[in-house]
């Protein structure tokens, strides 16, 4: 279905509400799923009947769909989501759709870091997560998130905010993202592409 909408939120929101079946997965314009992702997803699932979502490791292509960068999942994603987005790649996230049935879905207010509100929302819920450990799906470069990188770390600092973590610290954080950013930007446009990867491994993640 193609039709307006109010934002990707509310776009996520209208697919989630068409669902029928057990698992959701959320595919952006320019994303593509692995082969054989769904038959692990779903066999992950019945491995592991008390989580709520599943996630895996997602690949960062170019436009010809060159492997540019392996982006892992983080097993110990509760550990480090109170402060940001830790590596769940939204992509390659998978949702029992009774997850959203109970908790909601996207939140309208956010533009670009609405699954960092969602995921923590989820965590304070008592969603739990399971990590498979192999790459699901992979994204291209230059999606909402990294041309819009300002007001994405922006988000994460407030949602983070609202969510207890202290004000001060969310600032810093949010001065920090913005710079290792804007440095990985430039080494992306000077075509340094091992440069970047290695910048992304140890600095840039995720929000």
């Amino acid at each position: 279905i193609s039709e307006p909408d109010r934002g990707i939120s509310d776009a996520f929101n209208k697919g989630i509400a068409q669902t029928s079946g057990e698992i959701v997965g959320l595919l952006n314009s320019d994303d593509f799923y692995l082969p054989g992702t769904l038959g692990q997803v779903v066999a992950a699932f019945a491995q592991q009947p008390g989580v709520g979502f599943v996630f895996g490791d997602q690949i960062f292509v170019d436009a010809e769909d060159k492997v540019l960068f392996c982006q892992k999942g983080d097993p110990d994603f509760a550990s480090r989501i109170s402060n940001g987005m830790p590596s769940v790649p939204h992509p390659a996230t998978f949702v029992r759709r009774q997850v959203y049935a109970q908790h909601g879905g996207f939140d309208l207010s956010y533009k670009t870091a609405m699954d960092y509100e969602l995921l923590l929302r989820f965590h304070r819920a008592g969603v739990t997560g399971y990590y498979l450990p192999q790459a699901l799906a992979a994204m291209r470069t230059g999606g909402e998130s990294d041309c819009n990188f300002a007001r994405a770390y922006a988000e994460v600092r407030d949602i983070s905010i609202r969510y207890g973590y202290n004000r001060h610290l969310a600032y810093l954080l949010y001065g920090w993202r913005l710079m290792k950013t804007y440095f990985r930007q430039q080494f992306e446009q000077k075509g340094l592409t091992s440069l970047v990867g290695m910048f992304r491994r140890m600095f840039s993640r995720r929000y």
